[in-house]
């Protein structure tokens, strides 16, 4: 194919892309009125006077309360909800517009995947989401249907010209089918709503705890230690403390785990709250404690695993560093009073965030990952490796002699 003719396709090509889209905005535009696009779809709604939440999916139905001053998941057995989670979508949802207005009637409902939960295959069944005022009054129900696909190629003419020669492809989602429950009225929205699911795990505030700057970590069970682990400036590594045997030395790697440990700790699900010890194993745990530089010291008890294969764990905090500021020689008044002043705003920081830490977890037994807590249960074998054996020297019958060389060969 010559240049020239190469050429003309393309510009073809974008005529009839451009063509397209022309055509298919003015049909939008008489598919959803604009006063009805730019209307707010959940006009009346009161996102302030919302007190409870129920999502109902395939998989059975979340509640997220406001109880006790805090929102709380309900089938978490009232443990605190992710706030940002709840107020981004009453945010979205008050301020919520329309994309389109399809005309549909209930017959299609099942195409947009907005029929109730349990009436259709789930394709067709949406997300059922009820809200209610404190005093028990639902206030809104509302179908999340189907998520709306926009085509890749669609963006601009020169993806649609590369989506006609053959390349390109593939889609992502832009909107969102949704049915008010009390009109009936279905809309599409620019909102994907994708973090409202049914799914209770997924409500819950996974603000947890961190671990950093360790100055020394202890390993112990049934009051007995197990290991210990310290150094003494933060550019140092962590030494194992005792005597190591002859053939033995400290597996670093395995000492650098420790040290990063719970610098990253998450936690997957909560346990019942009133589980008895021996069904969490939390009745004989190993304890690991560590204290950083700052002084605030952390106690994790670690008990079994439950069938899933997590560990049931319990953390604590509390604070053990200096509480007064050491005398700095020749130190002039004026100095001694801001530093004072700094010491103590540094160490009220600190407890205010160890009471932070304590309020959010000490009634509560967590479900964590196996690698979340196995790089600290090892035993203190495990924390040593084999030395190197030398390699043995050469006896002098082993080195090659003159006479046993092979002979040159002539070039």
């Amino acid at each position: 194919m010559k240049q020239k003719q190469f050429l003309i396709l393309i510009v073809a090509a974008v005529v009839l892309v451009a063509l397209g889209l022309f055509i298919r905005r003015g049909s939008d535009k008489s598919w959803s009125p604009k006063s009805e696009v730019e209307a707010k779809v959940l006009a009346d709604f009161d996102v302030t006077a919302v007190a409870k939440i129920e999502v109902t999916g395939e998989e059975g139905t979340v509640v997220i309360a406001y109880k006790d001053k805090q929102w709380r998941v309900e089938q978490k057995h009232g443990y605190p909800a992710k706030f940002d989670t709840l107020r981004d979508f009453l945010m979205k949802l008050r301020d919520l517009k329309a994309a389109q207005t399809p005309r549909v009637g209930e017959k299609f409902y099942g195409k947009l995947g907005l029929l109730e939960p349990g009436k259709g295959t789930s394709e067709e069944c949406a997300t059922l989401v009820n809200f209610y005022d404190e005093k028990g009054a639902k206030l809104l129900t509302l179908f999340l249907g189907k998520e709306h696909k926009k085509k890749s190629q669609d963006n601009g003419a020169m993806g649609g010209m590369m989506g006609m020669m053959g390349g390109g492809g593939g889609s992502f989602p832009d909107g969102r089918y949704i049915r008010v429950g009390k009109t009936g009225k279905v809309v599409l929205v620019s909102e994907t709503f994708g973090s409202v699911k049914n799914d209770p795990t997924q409500w819950l505030d996974k603000e947890f705890f961190k671990i950093s700057d360790v100055k020394e970590a202890t390993l112990s069970e049934a009051g007995k230690g197990l290991w210990k682990v310290r150094r003494e400036t933060k550019s140092d590594s962590l030494e194992l403390v005792g005597a190591i045997p002859e053939d033995k030395e400290v597996d670093t790697g395995k000492l650098g785990s420790i040290k990063s440990a719970f610098g990253w700790a998450s936690f997957t699900d909560v346990a019942d709250p009133n589980a008895k010890p021996e069904e969490t194993g939390l009745d004989t745990p190993r304890t690991y404690k560590a204290v950083e530089f700052g002084g605030t010291a952390y106690t994790i008890r670690v008990g079994k695993k439950n069938t899933g294969g997590k560990y049931f764990m319990t953390v604590s905090a509390a604070y053990e560093g200096a509480t007064e500021r050491e005398a700095v020689k020749d130190e002039k008044p004026e100095d001694k009073t801001k530093n004072d002043m700094e010491f103590a705003e540094k160490l009220r920081e600190k407890q205010e965030k160890i009471e932070g830490i304590n309020a959010r977890t000490s009634a509560w037994v967590y479900l964590v990952n196996a690698y979340t807590v196995e790089n600290v249960l090892k035993k203190r074998g495990e924390l040593l490796k084999d030395k190197p054996k030398p390699e043995p020297e050469k006896k002098d019958d082993d080195k090659p002699k003159d006479g046993n060389k092979a002979p040159e060969l002539k070039k």
